[in-house]
This record gives C-alpha cells, sequence and structure tokens, in this order.
C-alpha cells in the first residue's frame, strides 16, 4: 500500500513538473510588442513585412516570434527580451529551415 502510494505521489509529481516547464505561447497584437524588439528584427530583415507575433514564456525568459514576408517568401525570427536574434526561419515549399535568409 505505501508502495502505491509512493509511486502515485512521484507520478504526480512529475507531471506537474513538466506543466511547470512548458512553454507557454500566445499571439499578441503587433502593436504590444515592445518598439526594440520591432527594430532588431528590422535591423536584421530590413524589408522584413510583420504580419503576426507570438510571445512565448519559457523557463529561461520570455521570446518574440515575429512572422512575415521578405521578398514575398514567408519568414519567422525569434528574437529573447533582451534583444537578441535567437533564430531566423524560411518558411519554404521543402519544408527546410535556413538559418541565414538572403537580404
Amino acid at each position: 500500500m505505501k508502495i502505491n502510494h509512493i509511486l502515485y505521489t512521484s507520478v504526480i509529481l512529475v507531471i506537474c513538473l513538466s506543466m511547470a516547464f512548458t512553454p507557454e505561447e500566445k499571439e499578441v497584437p503587433l502593436d504590444d510588442v515592445p518598439e526594440s524588439i520591432i527594430n532588431v528584427a528590422l535591423d536584421t530583415l530590413p524589408e522584413f513585412v510583420i504580419t503576426e507575433a507570438e510571445i512565448e514564456t519559457t523557463a529561461d525568459g520570455i521570446i518574440y516570434e515575429l512572422e512575415g514576408l521578405l521578398n514575398g517568401v514567408k519568414y519567422e525570427i525569434e528574437i529573447s527580451s533582451e534583444g537578441t536574434i535567437l533564430e531566423i526561419e524560411k518558411d519554404d515549399d521543402d519544408d527546410h529551415d535556413d538559418k541565414s535568409p538572403e537580404k
């Protein structure tokens, strides 16, 4: 009986910990994205037209995910709340990620 209780408690603990460290992502209006984050994106991809924004809260902090078009191609850029570019993803037909987009 005591082993079942310990096992049950362990399972509950694992579930709670995994939920605590699961990133939470939500779509936000572009007006809610700090100007400094927008500027980092536009300095990196000068002709990038931002169409959508999401905020992801992780154990490491807040990540802004900006989606939009550059020369007719869909891109996604992830920027930390400190302004560090974490990833630039080119969305093409081959489902191939390009970490360094053409400017």
